[in-house]
Formats: structure tokens, C-alpha cells, sequence
């Protein structure tokens, strides 16, 4: 195809009407066809136009592989329904890549429209996964960053972290629903954006209106992010953190609570060193991959937690009150 004949068929093109002009397209090769849709400038109806009649595939053929700016403008163009099937079919396209050119390309979009961006994330994310291939890990991988999902507007946001962190189930009239699961790779890319902006994630995660999803991802995090993550909901919503807190193991939301507002709590068991025991084994069942060095934090914060001295000198005076007359019983039958 030389220049010369493109600028002919865009000079056909634009005395055309937009049933001539689909006709004429269509009439050429493939690789003709990605040029025109480039350049016409009812590149987008015509692909709309090809999606309703050829096919949502053949469409996303067409557009895969153009520069991000017009690919963009194109799948804007799009109607609703058709964008979402040629989104689906470019996921597709775009996992076959490997990670980093996959990765690469995911950036360019970014840059240009990320929210655009962030609609294909999610197409990837909830892709029917085969055994064999964790499409949601493939779209974790391919966030540009904690930051790019964090400076997405709320809807197209909490959209992304819904698909990308949690697994999906599908009902039985066939929709799809998100459970309050965290996948396996959810909890790095979880940990990054606490660690880019805790407060902005904590709204974000509050807007998915599911407090056992907030508590999934609390259980999820290291100790410190776990906390830091509380402490910013507990800045949007006072009801809320408590909401989560009480979905938690109540010895570890007991923890957590002291480490949100700096205030010990009563000890239940009257020894320090056995709450904070039962406590550990409490944060080990809830995350089965915490290092030693969340476990010495996790020890540490729950004996520092525990007040009320005079409460466990009154346990020690009972015990060696009960501890004496138990002596004093055994040596009275004893010379009996």
C-alpha cells in the first residue's frame, strides 16, 4: 500500500457517507483497513460499525497495535457494548505479550488516558482464568504503579482494586461478584499503595461497601500497614473502623485498636505475656506468611497494650492467697 493510494482512499473517504465509507473500508485488506480507521476521521463509527456486524475480535484487531492517543479516541468512540467486547478481546491480545512489553505498552496507555488504562486493566483482571494461567496476576503485574490507581477518579478506581484484589465468583443467573478474598498476589500491590497514600486507599477500599473485604485486606498486610490502614479509615469513618475491627479475631482487634489511639486496653486473661501469646497465635492463623519480624512487632504490641497494673496484682494476691491455703489444707489433713 504506497501513500500515494491511502490518500486516495481518504479523498474517496470523505465524500462518502458513513455507510459508503464502511463499505469501502471493509472492501480492503486488514492492513489497509487499520490505516484508514487511523486516519479517517470517522474512524471510530466505522469501527463501531465493524464490531456490530464483523465481529468485536476483528475490531480489536484493528486497533491493537495503534498509538496509544488513537486507540483511545477510537474505543471512546465506541458504543458502551461494543467497547467492552473489543476491551475483552484486546485483554486477550495484550496478555499474549510477554510481561515487560506488555508492561511497556501499559505505560504508554497510562500516560495518555489512564483511565482508558484502567479499563483495560480490568478487562484483563476479569478474564474467565483457565488453570493454567492467573489472568488477575497478569494484571497486577501490569500496573504502572500504586500511584497511577490511586489518581484515578473514585468509580474507575474502586472499579480496578475491586477486579485486581479480590476473586470473583459467578452467580447463578451468570453474573459475576466479587468475594472478600483476597487473590494471592493481592497483598504486595495492596501494600505499595497503603504505603503511597493510606488515606486515599482506606476511601477507596471503604467505597467497595463491604467491611469483610476491608477486613480481608487488613489481615492481608504487614503489622505496621495493617495499622496504618485502620488509622485512615478511622479518619473518614470512626464507625467504620470499628465495623472492620469487629470482623477481626478480637485479641488482634484488640491490638489494633490500642495502636490506633495509643491507649492500652484491660488484659482479659490477668497475664500479659498470655494475651500477647494468644494474640500472636491469633495474627499466624489470620496470616500464615508473616516473618519473625511482624511476629516481634505483633508480641510487642500486644504486651504494651495491656494496662491496669493494680488489676494484675490483684491476680498475682489471689493466686498466693489460694496458693497458701491450698498448703495450709494439705498439712491440716496432713497431721490429721
Amino acid at each position: 500500500m504506497t501513500d500515494q493510494s491511502l490518500h486516495e482512499d481518504l479523498s474517496d473517504l470523505g465524500r462518502c457517507d458513513v455507510e459508503e465509507a464502511y463499505s469501502l473500508i471493509t472492501a480492503r485488506d486488514p492492513a489497509r483497513q487499520k490505516k484508514l480507521l487511523y486516519e479517517y476521521e470517522r474512524g471510530g463509527r466505522i469501527a463501531d460499525l465493524i464490531c456490530s456486524r464483523i465481529g468485536a475480535d476483528h475490531c480489536a484487531g484493528l486497533l491493537y497495535g495503534m498509538g496509544a492517543e488513537r486507540l483511545w479516541r477510537r474505543l471512546r468512540e465506541l458504543g458502551a457494548k461494543n467497547r467492552d467486547n473489543v476491551l475483552v478481546h484486546l485483554a486477550h491480545r495484550l496478555t499474549r505479550e510477554d510481561v515487560d512489553t506488555a508492561a511497556n505498552r501499559l505505560r504508554d496507555y497510562a500516560a495518555v488516558d489512564p483511565e482508558c488504562a484502567a479499563w483495560l486493566l480490568s478487562a484483563i483482571a476479569t478474564l474467565d482464568t483457565p488453570p493454567a494461567f492467573d489472568y488477575k496476576q497478569r494484571a497486577i503485574e501490569l500496573v504502572p504503579s500504586a500511584g497511577f490507581l490511586l489518581a484515578l477518579k473514585d468509580e474507575p478506581a474502586q472499579d480496578l482494586m475491586g477486579a485486581l484484589l479480590f476473586k470473583e465468583r459467578v452467580t447463578e443467573r451468570g453474573q459475576r461478584e466479587s468475594v472478600p478474598v483476597l487473590v494471592p498476589h493481592a497483598p504486595g500491590l495492596l501494600h505499595h499503595l497503603v504505603a503511597e497514600d493510606s488515606d486515599r486507599t482506606a476511601r477507596l477500599l471503604a467505597g467497595l461497601d463491604s467491611v469483610d473485604a476491608f477486613a480481608a485486606a487488613v489481615r492481608s498486610l504487614p503489622f505496621d500497614a495493617a495499622v496504618s490502614l485502620l488509622r485512615a479509615l478511622s479518619r473518614v469513618s470512626i464507625e467504620a473502623s470499628d465495623d472492620v475491627l469487629s470482623r477481626l479475631p478480637w485479641r488482634l482487634a484488640a491490638v489494633f485498636r490500642s495502636q490506633m489511639t495509643r491507649e492500652a486496653t484491660t488484659s482479659a486473661s490477668g497475664w500479659s505475656w498470655l494475651d500477647a501469646l494468644l494474640t500472636l497465635w491469633a495474627y499466624r492463623s489470620s496470616a500464615p506468611r508473616a516473618n519473625s519480624d511482624e511476629l516481634r512487632k505483633i508480641w510487642h504490641a500486644a504486651r504494651s497494650a495491656q494496662r491496669d497494673i493494680t488489676y494484675y496484682r490483684r491476680q498475682r494476691n489471689v493466686c498466693l492467697g489460694l496458693s497458701g491455703a491450698l498448703v495450709l489444707l494439705v498439712l491440716v489433713l496432713i497431721l490429721m
